[in-house]
């Protein structure tokens, strides 16, 4: 029957249309020939003739048939000596049964014909998305595995072929634990990872892991290409819920490892040289400023030396934490006690003066899991930012409280408030408020504030009311009281 539809399907409407009424008048001359041998059969040929024709033509292409074929049969079977007359009781119902019967065969042979034109349209489309996922999964830049449920390899690209070398098919057949031992994994800090605690360990047993960077390097004298590769896995679970394989996919990241290595020895460069003469030079002036008895004009250059040095570094540090941001990876979080360290902290960074207007409500047993610098550098610039909208001399409450399994951190000030259309913003880099006072800075205080939140698994956000004030709240990991071990830095 493929074959039948296959020939139909490339064939113009008017041979079909043709074969179809060829079909017709020869069952009909053939069962006028087989009328006396058969009997009252003899109707079977022409409804197998109707069959074909709705398979081959369609539903429309059989209903004609069935009224040619009716209307003949009265011209052809109502000749002596066959005693085929209407009068007979018995005809009339031949007649109407041979009719109901054709026209159900024709519609049964058009909507097999349907039917077997969807098959054909849905196995087309499916071979067309095999092919483009076929093509896709050849032609990507990165290395995809498709394994089964017991860790065989259904599906390789040639990337990853070539990476782990599994181009040699007696690799490729060995036991997926034998196959891993070829390798060693280790973690950005030199740990060594185990098979069962790596991206793909972790797949069979039900987990997604994304973008997990390790380091490579093949075992026993075998050579893996790439020397840092980003690994992303996860389980291929179907409808019924069965997991039945994984599917991992890792890139070459060794090019972005020696651009962030290169980056990190521009930040320990920048922070040596440009750092310690600006000390030095706000540390001079100081001391010029205070222990020299000069005019006032020159008194005023050298306070502008004090303080285009203090912007300078305020810029300098704005630049420092973006690029730190930047970076893969945090410092290992500290038990960080919160009361104690606002109050050092305020008064190490902005001096007692400034210090004094701020309104610690905090309790002294409440305590953040996260890095001390990052704390250090997310109150600074929160703090900063109170201190530079607000009116001189107004306090500045910083309060926190515990929320579920976080801290809750928010800092409060009396200034001018934000306008509403600019609250979406706020944290953007570079963002800069319009008409503010004082509007001095790079803009890049509140988005590091945000990434180093966000890095710690906290969230950050702004309440505002113009004219009356801003208030920034964070949430941070809690620590129990228990595991306090660090003190403020």
């Amino acid at each position: 029957m493929r074959r039948l539809f296959d020939w139909s399907c490339r064939q113009p409407r008017w041979v079909l249309w043709a074969f179809s009424a060829a079909l017709a008048i020869g069952s009909l001359l053939l069962a006028k020939a087989l009328h006396g041998p058969l009997g009252h059969l003899y109707f079977s040929l022409p409804i197998a003739a109707l069959l074909v024709i709705g398979f081959c033509a369609g539903r429309l292409a059989a209903f004609v048939a069935v009224l040619a074929v009716g209307v003949s049969s009265l011209f052809l079977f109502t000749e002596p000596p066959h005693s085929f007359t209407l009068a007979s009781p018995d005809d009339r119902l031949n007649l109407m049964l041979f009719a109901v019967l054709a026209g159900l065969v024709g519609w049964a042979g058009g909507s097999l014909r349907a039917l077997f034109a969807t098959l054909a349209r849905l196995a087309r489309e499916s071979d067309h998305r095999a092919a483009e996922v076929y093509a896709l999964f050849q032609s990507m830049a990165d290395g995809v595995i498709v394994y089964g449920p017991g860790g065989e390899i259904r599906h390789i690209n040639p990337v990853a072929e070539r990476w782990l070398g599994y181009d040699k098919p007696e690799r490729r057949r060995l036991p997926m634990k034998d196959r891993l031992a070829l390798f060693r994994f280790h973690a950005e800090d030199g740990q060594l990872i185990p098979p069962e605690r790596g991206p793909l360990g972790r797949a069979f047993r039900g987990e997604t892991v994304r973008n997990s960077v390790l380091r490579v390097e093949g075992a026993d004298g075998f050579r893996f290409e790439p020397e840092w590769v980003s690994f992303s896995t996860a389980p291929i679970i179907a409808r019924s819920g069965e997991r039945i394989g994984v599917v991992a996919t890792f890139t070459d990241v060794s090019h972005l490892h020696e651009v962030r290595e290169e980056r990190e020895d521009l930040l320990r460069a920048i922070s040596h040289d440009l750092r310690t003469p600006l000390n030095a030079i706000g540390m001079q002036a100081h001391m010029v400023r205070r222990h020299c008895n000069l005019p006032e004009t020159v008194t005023c250059r050298v306070e502008g030396i004090a303080n285009n040095a203090k912007r300078i570094r305020a810029v300098l540090d704005d630049v420092l934490g973006l690029m730190q941001v930047g970076m893969a990876g945090l410092p290992d979080a500290e038990t960080v006690r919160l009361k104690a360290f606002a109050t050092d902290m305020a008064c190490r960074v902005f001096g007692e003066a400034e210090a004094s207007r701020i309104d610690l409500d905090i309790s002294d047993a409440l305590a953040a899991q996260m890095s001390p610098h990052h704390l250090e550098r997310i109150l600074t610039n929160l703090l900063s930012n109170a201190f530079k909208y607000s009116p001189a001399g107004s306090l500045v409450r910083v309060a926190a409280r515990e929320e579920a399994d976080a801290v809750r951190l928010s800092v409060s000030d009396r200034g001018q408030g934000i306008p509403p259309e600019e609250l979406p913003h706020v944290f953007d880099r570079y963002f800069r408020a319009k008409g503010a006072r004082k509007a001095k800075g790079s803009g890049l205080g509140l988005y590091i504030t945000r990434a180093l939140v966000e890095g710690h698994g906290g969230t950050v956000d702004v309440a505002s009311t113009p004219g009356e004030g801003s208030t920034f709240s964070v949430t941070l990991p809690l620590s129990s009281c228990e595991s306090l071990t660090t003190a403020p830095v």
